[in-house]
This record gives C-alpha cells, sequence and structure tokens, in this order.
C-alpha cells in the first residue's frame, strides 16, 4: 500500500522537512504570534464570554486563511501542484469561519459543549499545541523546521477539530470537510515519508466527525 501511495508523493522526506526549514525562516516571527493566538482561542473557549466565541472565530479564519496562502501558495507549491487547489480549500474554510463565526456570531465555542467530545475536543487542542512539537522534535521547539499551531496546516487541523468538538450544541458538519480531506492527504504522505504526527490525523478527524454527530446522544447519557 505504501508503494502505491509514493507515487502520489513527489518529494521525499528530506525536501519535505527543508520546506519546513524555509518557510519558517521565511514567515519569523508569525509563529509566536499565530501560537499565542491559538492559545488564545483555547483559553477564552475553556472561559467563555461575551463575544469570545466571535474571536475564536477570528483566529480560526485567519490561521486557516495564512495556511492556505502562505504555507501551501507560496511555499508548499514548489514541490507539490496539488498545493494551489488544497491552499484554496483552506482558505475557503477560514472565509466560512469568519462569515459564519465572526460576522454572524452562529458558533458556540464552550467548554461546556458536552461531556466525552468535549473532552476529546481539550484533548485534540491541547496535544496540537504541545504534542505535534514534541514529535517532530526530541527536545521540543527545534528550529526551524518545526510544524507548529496557527502556521502549519498539521496542527491547525488537529486543533480545528479539537474546537469544533467545542461548539454548542455541536458544529455543523460542513466545517468538518476540509480538515478532513486534509487530514487524509497528510496520513497518507505520512505513511510514504513517516511523519509519526500526520499518519494519527485522519483517525482524528473520522472519530472528530462521529463524536460531533452523536454529541448529542452524549450529552443525555
Amino acid at each position: 500500500m505504501i508503494d502505491t501511495l509514493a507515487r502520489f508523493v513527489p518529494y521525499t522526506r528530506d525536501v519535505y522537512f527543508r520546506l519546513f526549514d524555509t518557510y519558517d525562516d521565511a514567515i519569523w516571527p508569525a509563529q509566536i504570534v499565530a501560537y499565542t493566538l491559538c492559545f488564545l482561542a483555547l483559553w477564552i473557549t475553556l472561559r467563555p464570554f461575551s463575544g469570545s466565541s466571535r474571536i475564536v472565530s477570528a483566529i480560526l479564519a485567519t490561521a486557516w486563511i495564512w495556511n492556505g496562502v502562505a504555507f501551501h501558495m507560496l511555499h508548499f507549491a514548489m514541490i507539490d501542484w496539488v498545493a494551489w487547489p488544497l491552499g484554496l480549500l483552506f482558505v475557503i474554510q477560514g472565509l466560512c469561519f469568519f462569515v459564519i463565526g465572526t460576522l454572524l456570531n452562529r458558533l458556540d465555542f464552550q467548554s461546556s459543549a458536552g461531556g466525552i467530545p468535549g473532552k476529546v475536543g481539550i484533548a485534540f487542542a491541547v496535544a496540537a499545541l504541545i504534542l505535534y512539537p514534541l514529535l517532530e522534535s526530541p527536545l521540543g521547539l527545534a528550529w526551524p523546521g518545526t510544524g507548529l499551531v496557527g502556521v502549519a496546516p498539521g496542527p491547525t487541523t488537529l486543533f480545528t477539530l479539537g474546537l469544533l468538538l467545542l461548539i454548542a450544541p455541536r458544529a455543523p458538519v460542513f466545517l468538518f470537510a476540509v480538515p478532513l480531506l486534509w487530514s487524509v492527504v497528510a496520513g497518507a504522505s505520512g505513511l510514504v515519508l513517516m511523519v509519526t504526527e500526520d499518519i494519527w490525523l485522519a483517525p482524528a478527524a473520522v472519530l472528530a466527525i462521529i463524536l460531533s454527530l452523536t454529541k448529542s446522544r452524549f450529552s443525555r447519557s
């Protein structure tokens, strides 16, 4: 199976990580700003106040649009032609968060969103903030080349899946579409390149969708 998947991955592991080196250097110090904003998004989801959901939606919108343009279109496109259509989908995902969540205020992020799904959502968000950089480097935030939440698609996707599980009563199903697609794409390339943290994205996305669709049942129980 891996040999078959390898035909669709037009770059090697070394090329992939060199791309992240170049990308990290090019966008510095955006990583610090993005990481801080994502930490803030989780914090105010756990301690919501009037208007906090608009802020969380705006942060997610910014992260997805940034990843679509800065990562996919301007950097990943140098090694893979599929980066442009993926980048466009990331931008659309970001615009959905901005319009539905920030402008229309129809996404209610809160830590009391429900039982097991909520706990899994918090675990996903914390893993994106902490576990991803630790998996990429035994020393933690090795520089450059570490994909951080907000500016790298992998941890941003996992973080988003976590926050979607913290929407009450539950997140619109279509908001899972692009995260699921990227999770499958990243998971496939992760198998080929042996990037462990990306391999788990697809199972995490499937679990998040199942938990979201059955959230009302968990809440009743």
